[in-house]
This record gives structure tokens, sequence and C-alpha cells, in this order.
């Protein structure tokens, strides 16, 4: 019953949600994230700060993603049916049992929702899969490629303790943090557009207005 009842507070909290407003909290964090590195230059802890920062950054840039997509998926029987089409080569072929969909309080939407929330959006090719497999057209052409470099060293700062597969440290500079950080506003930027553009499209907003 507790979870069920989170669940349900979960829902309700992503029917809240505002994709503008998601895009703007996302940019006011990433600017605390840049004071924080700012206070921390020329200080005995920069190295380590760089770190957090790189890898707390990228976690923000996950955060947005996966709550517009649920919410969009919660939100529109559209972008459910068009995930619910995908989801399983998404999950790389794990199946969806009659019986799972059954069981679940909320149905295939909430099965679906179930599945999204155990993806991770910390690689730029789930991000570009998922997103064209909700959105569609609107997503295919977004380009993710600065992402996956920022998203490995991501990995070894998190999974490795900041080394690499070569058991090398990680040194990173104020700059290139700086520079990681401009690389994933600027894809938080765009995917944040391409969302407002497809809710805009006449034929959209009709039907989230039950037109």
């Amino acid at each position: 019953m507790n979870d069920a009842f989170e669940q349900e507070a979960e829902y309700h909290w992503l029917q809240l949600q505002s994709f503008h407003e998601l895009y703007i909290e996302f940019s006011a964090e990433l600017d605390l994230a840049r004071a924080l590195l700012r206070d921390s230059v020329n200080g005995p802890h920069t190295q380590t700060t760089c770190k957090l920062v790189y890898a707390h950054s990228v976690t923000l840039l996950e955060t947005m993603i996966s709550t517009s997509v649920n919410a969009l998926v919660l939100r529109n029987r559209a972008f459910l049916l068009s995930i619910a089409r995908q989801i399983e080569s998404i999950q790389k072929g794990k199946k969806i049992s009659l019986v799972e969909i059954a069981e679940h309080p909320r149905g295939v939407e909430g099965v679906i929702l179930k599945a999204l929330s155990e993806i991770t959006f910390h690689n730029p090719d789930t991000i570009k899969t998922v997103l064209v497999a909700v959105i569609g057209e609107g997503m295919k052409d977004l380009d993710v490629s600065t992402f996956a470099p920022i998203c490995r060293v991501r990995h070894d700062i998190v999974h490795r303790n900041g080394k690499t597969v070569e058991n090398e440290p990680i040194k990173l500079t104020p700059e290139q943090v700086y520079e990681a950080m401009d690389a994933i506003d600027d894809l938080a930027s765009d995917i944040s557009r391409r969302i407002f553009d497809v809710l805009t499209k006449p034929a959209m907003a009709s039907e989230r207005a039950g037109g």
C-alpha cells in the first residue's frame, strides 16, 4: 500500500510539471554548480570540487530529461502509445507480459512508466533513442555527439573513483568543467526547445486540450 501511495504521489507530481519550468530549474541549478566551482578555484579542494561538479552537472541533465519523458507519457496518450511500441527494444528485449499489465493498478501506463524509471539518461545513445521513441521526427536530428565524451568522464568519476580503465587518475581543470557544463546546457536547451515545439503544434495542442 505504501508503494502504491508513493507511486500515485509521483504521478501527481509529474502531472504538475511545466516543461518550460523544468529547463529553468535545470539552468538555475547549473548556475549554482558553476558558482560552487568558481568559489573553490585556487582552494585546497579544487580537484575534488571539479569532479563533483562535473558528475553533478550530468545528473542535472539526466533528471531534466527523465522527468520530461515521464511527464509527456503520463499526460498525453499519443506519447504513451509511441513509447509503448518501442519499449521492449529499448529495454534490450525484456518482455512485458499481459499479466504484468493486468496486475498494475494503472495498466499499460503504469508498466511503461515503471520501465522508464529503470532507464538511466547519462548515456547519449539512450537519451536520443528514448526521445525519438516518445516524440518522433522532432528529435531525430538531435545532436548528442558532444555529450558522449562527457559521459565517459562522468563514468570514470562515479564508477572508478576518478580513474580511467588504464588506472590513470583523471585531472580536471575548472576550464574543462566549464566547457562540459556549457555543452550540457546547450543540449538541455535544445531538448527543451524541441519538446516545446512539439507540444505547441496545432494537432498536439488540440489533443492536450481534449480536442
